[in-house]
């Protein structure tokens, strides 16, 4: 509407209130909201003990599994650690 009243009809409108006016008057089409297709969420893996974090997990060839574990030292430091292990399934 605000286009055909600028160019056809040479007013200088402004677009915002043309689609309130237009609204007062329920002239507008409802729009169709899309949303997003949520998928379910999978269990995160339980830590074995404290300050133990799960990472990556690569399925091929062979699955491997990095365990990384966090634990504080002196003066608000932190320690890290990381192993490799591969799974046999």
């Amino acid at each position: 509407m605000t286009a055909w009243l600028r160019y056809r009809e040479g007013f200088r409108v402004n677009r915002k209130r043309v689609r309130r006016v237009m609204g007062e008057h329920e002239l507008l089409v409802l729009q169709r909201v899309h949303r997003a297709k949520r998928t379910s969420q999978r269990n995160k893996p339980r830590a074995e003990r404290p300050h133990q974090y799960w990472g990556i997990d690569m399925s091929v060839p062979q699955k491997a599994t990095w365990e990384m574990r966090v634990w504080p030292l002196a003066f608000g430091l932190q320690g890290l650690d990381a192993n490799h292990r591969k799974r046999r399934w």
